[in-house]
């Protein structure tokens, strides 16, 4: 089956779940595959759909790329003391 997620055709067996598109689509982007459960994914109507929703052949799926962006992006630490040493 052919499913395009994000404008990207991927190709998925028979029969598979949004997961799998998933998996296809951030592995052909070599994007880290732990964050798959963290994606909303939606239909061509923004409908969310589940990751165990079954695909039918030329279903076209999107998901924010930039929200998944900031997840992976590493946290940068806030120190909330800033210490002056105007001390005469």
């Amino acid at each position: 089956m052919t499913i395009t997620i994000n404008q990207q055709t991927v190709e998925v067996f028979d029969g598979a779940q949004v997961k799998h598109a998933l998996l296809r689509y951030f592995v052909a982007n070599n994007l880290d595959k732990s964050e798959i459960s963290n994606v909303e994914i939606l239909d061509r109507y923004g409908h969310l759909l589940d990751h165990d929703a079954p695909l039918s052949n030329g279903q076209s799926l999107s998901f924010n790329v930039d929200a998944l962006a900031e997840k992976m992006a590493p946290q940068q630490e806030s120190n909330p003391r800033h210490e002056e040493t105007d001390q005469v």
